[in-house]
């Protein structure tokens, strides 16, 4: 169940990062911030920060050493926009479409459900997570989530 409020994405989305930046730094990984004022929307802050922290270390995870990562966050008219974009390995054509599906995974520990989770959590909020990928040239991950939802 969403518990909802007024807030400005940015600040979980920050605090997401907050928290990869040592294992990013560790990899000799460059995360830029890009952040954009926003409008406060009604959402669940804690919810859409575990959805940014598993794009974040996904990003990080398929990153190697001397990589990078750009955070960004827009505004259109109708929607705010949460962007983060990798230069790490990227997902193949086959696999891109199953990335969503619950326990589908590529990693030798991966448990499947992260991405599918993120998912459901933005999906719950009348949003969309949509991915571009290409094999060998990086990975963007968009939020969309309405600006004009009401509490």
């Amino acid at each position: 169940k969403l518990e909802l409020r007024m807030t400005n994405l940015n600040e979980p989305l920050n605090e997401a990062a907050t928290l990869v930046k040592p294992e990013a730094s560790a990899k000799g990984i460059e995360i830029s911030e890009n952040f954009e004022r926003l409008p406060e929307i009604p959402v669940d802050s804690d919810q859409l920060k575990q959805t940014f922290l598993n794009l974040l270390q996904n990003g990080v995870q398929a990153t190697d050493n001397g990589g990078k990562i750009d955070i960004s966050t827009f505004c259109t008219e109708k929607e705010v926009v949460i962007e983060i974009q990798d230069t790490g390995h990227g997902i193949s054509k086959e696999h891109l479409p199953r990335v969503f599906d619950l326990y589908f995974t590529t990693k030798e520990h991966g448990s499947g459900m992260g991405l599918s989770i993120a998912h459901q959590i933005v999906t719950a909020h009348g949003g969309r997570l949509e991915v571009e990928s290409e094999v060998q040239k990086g990975t963007t991950f968009r939020v969309y989530l309405p600006r004009n939802a009401e509490i």
